[in-house]
């Protein structure tokens, strides 16, 4: 028995009950098995799930969101089942939507007997067919194409005699209407630059990208393949043509490229394509022996933005940023956004300094430019490095390594500026990498020590507290001094593990000691405004040495204050609420702190040494501390001398009812076991 004559098991998806009813019984008495009636595009799919069916006879319109279109096309994704749809509509754009691989016929209600018979066994012999012919790689292989691809035949006059479904989409032409007309006016072909005509023929390489803009006016990217047709002498009687749309693809390609060159904040090119620009550009310069500047440039304070305003504000800081960039650039200049707040600009065929200083000027003056992010106006600052080739450097890595290290000279100038490369910029940096390296194994190696330097109590004589300093030791340089290696640690973020070490090495003393007596222990505005550090910590490791809180201190400088984030204000609270005091370093000398007294519980201030040093002979200095005593007491907070050398200025600082001092009139800072037989001197 052949395919065509045997009985089927259907399943039968109409929306009218009578009509599904009907047409059951209809297929009953042709001696076929209905293995259900469904009347909704889910429960369609649900019941070929569930019974197999070896054909669907599907109505388009069905109850429910679901169109018998959509539940065919998963049914035969699904199973492969193949489908005939069953409609009363045969209207063109109908027939459009019901052109799916799952469709295997097409039949209009109501139908006759024979119509529905004829309709099951040409769709049975069709999926017959196609099952059949997949089972072989060749056919398989052809059967793809033709379903996937667009197929046009011609003759050898070059005239249309077929095209597929596929190709009538794609081209926007009906096969009748294209029928006899000239190949290229049907599928007219451009060049991808859309500037030559393409002559369709079989000197085109197979799988040849082109542009073709079809009848709707959509411009596509099309891949062609020209076959020509042979008869049984090889006479070439006609070609067959074979398109296939690649626009999706070559977006996505774009998309991927523009990913993997663009940074999506700013719309800049990104470090990859910068990379490969620089290196274009320098050797273009070389072998028209011209110069190219590099100029990298590092936003100031960018991460207190962040930190303060959120990483969304910051976003829109740097969009902005790179925009007024970009704004003061020639037509050729190039700038990326290297990452970060980091942007690499590259100026082909400059190298003289007048002209990069003057476009590095420009920048700067377009940063300043108020900048509102919300409510917020924000001035943003600058530091930029510049190196050039060949002048400075002649490989690529050292042109960028030498522009970083004029930024990091920048900043180290006071930030807001630009830099030249020099070698004198070149020894300092590298100088610089190798103590920061050193610094992250000092901790472990045990090259950090603290000193003790003792406070005095003006009133009795008595050491009533102690600083604890950190001090570092290196093996080649000696004694490095604070005030390069804790921005070091800063920068680098090891203050926090240092900051901690510090704290438990002045519980340790103090456990040692065994008397009264406070110690101050430095914290940056880098810890306080990290949300690890808090009193916690502290507090806990007081507790388990059976040691009061009193006894430690936490000393901070002025710009903490000023940071004002609601993180710092929660860790200083904290810290007052479990009873560990607290005292503002060099009182004076940096921002106005007034408000910041009355804002937060200050229990002591230092008196910067730079106003001790002129008490004897500087009438302005000796007003300056006598009016920061006289208004910390008044808020109940007292004071200490820093940086007292003589009894001259010991004898004025008491005159002034100043609290405490602190200075070499006392002690240098001195390690654990000496700063313990000074205290026992003193008390003796």
């Amino acid at each position: 028995m052949s395919i065509t004559d045997r009985a089927w098991r259907l399943l039968v998806v109409e929306d009218e009950a009578l009509i599904a009813e009907e047409t059951a019984d209809r297929l009953t008495r042709m001696g076929h098995e209905v293995v259900g009636i469904a009347d909704t595009g889910r429960e369609a799919i649900d019941m070929a799930q569930d019974h197999r069916p070896d054909l669907v006879l599907m109505d388009i319109h069905l109850k429910g969101r679901m169109t018998g279109i959509e539940a065919a096309q998963q049914i035969y994704d699904s199973l492969g089942t193949p489908v005939v749809f069953a409609s009363a509509h045969s209207d063109r754009e109908t027939l459009q939507r019901a052109q799916t691989n799952a469709q295997f016929g097409y039949i209009l209600k109501p139908f006759r007997e024979n119509d529905l018979t004829l309709a099951l066994r040409v769709a049975m012999h069709r999926h017959h067919v196609e099952t059949h012919l997949r089972k072989t790689e060749l056919t398989h292989a052809a059967i793809l194409a033709s379903i996937n691809d667009c197929v046009i035949v011609a003759n050898a006059q070059g005239r249309i005699g077929f095209m597929n479904l596929k190709a009538e989409e794609l081209l926007g032409w009906h096969a009748l209407e294209s029928f006899d007309r000239p190949l290229e006016q049907v599928v007219p072909l451009v060049d991808e630059s859309g500037r030559e005509s393409i002559r369709i023929g079989r000197a085109l390489p197979d799988g040849y990208t082109c542009m073709l803009t079809n009848r709707n006016g959509h411009a596509l990217h099309v891949e062609i393949t020209v076959t020509p047709i042979e008869d049984a002498v090889h006479r070439e009687i006609g070609t067959t043509v074979v398109l296939k749309d690649v626009t999706d693809k070559k977006r996505k390609d774009a998309l991927i490229w523009r990913q993997a060159n663009f940074d999506d904040l700013t719309g800049l090119p990104n470090r990859g394509m910068f990379r490969d620009r620089l290196r274009a550009e320098m050797l273009r310069a070389e072998a028209a022996q011209l110069p190219v500047a590099l100029l990298l440039l590092d936003l100031d304070h960018f991460k207190e933005v962040n930190d303060t305003l959120g990483h969304e504000k910051g976003d829109e800081l740097l969009a902005e940023a790179a925009r007024r960039i970009q704004g003061c650039l020639r037509h050729g200049d190039l700038v990326a956004r290297l990452g970060g707040d980091e942007f690499g600009v590259i100026l082909p065929g400059m190298g003289e300094c007048a002209p990069i200083e003057q476009l590095a000027a420009r920048i700067t003056r377009a940063l300043a430019e108020p900048l509102f992010i919300g409510n917020v106006p924000l001035h943003v600052e600058a530091s930029m490095g510049i190196a050039v080739f060949p002048r400075d450097a002649q490989a690529y890595e050292d042109l960028v390594k030498y522009a970083d290290q004029a930024m990091y000279a920048a900043k180290s100038e006071g930030r807001n500026r630009f830099a030249h490369f020099t070698h004198a910029i070149r020894a300092r940096v590298e100088h610089h990498q190798a103590l920061m390296r050193d610094l992250r194994q000092a901790l472990a190696r045990g090259q950090l020590q603290v000193h003790y330097q003792p406070i005095v109590a003006l009133r009795t004589g008595e050491v009533a507290k102690a600083e604890a300093l950190l001090r570092w030791h290196h093996p080649q340089h000696g004694m490095v001094s604070p005030l390069e290696f804790i921005p070091l640690a800063e920068e680098s973020g090891l203050i926090h593990e240092i900051g901690d070490w510090v704290f438990g090495q002045a519980a340790d003393a103090l456990a040692q000691l065994g008397r009264p007596l406070q110690i101050s222990v430095n914290a940056s505005a880098t810890q306080l405004a990290s949300p690890h550090f808090g009193v916690a910590h502290w507090g806990a490791r007081l507790d388990a040495l059976g040691i009061a809180r009193q006894s430690i201190s936490l000393e901070i400088t002025e710009s903490a204050l000023v940071e004002d984030s609601p993180q710092v204000r929660q860790c200083l609270t904290d810290f007052r609420t479990q009873g560990i005091e607290v005292s503002i370093d060099d009182f004076g000398t940096g921002f106005s702190s007034l408000a910041y007294l009355k804002k937060f519980d200050i229990d002591y201030l230092k008196v910067d040494a730079s106003f001790v040093r002129g008490l004897a002979h500087d009438e302005n200095d000796r007003i300056i501390v006598e009016a920061i005593i006289v208004m910390a007491h008044k808020l109940g907070i007292k004071t200490i001398a820093e940086g007292v050398e003589t009894p001259e200025q010991r004898a004025i600082l008491g005159a002034l009812q100043c609290d405490y001092a602190q200075g070499y009139l006392f002690s240098r800072p001195v390690p654990l076991p000496e700063f313990e037989r000074f205290v026992a001197h003193a008390g003796s």
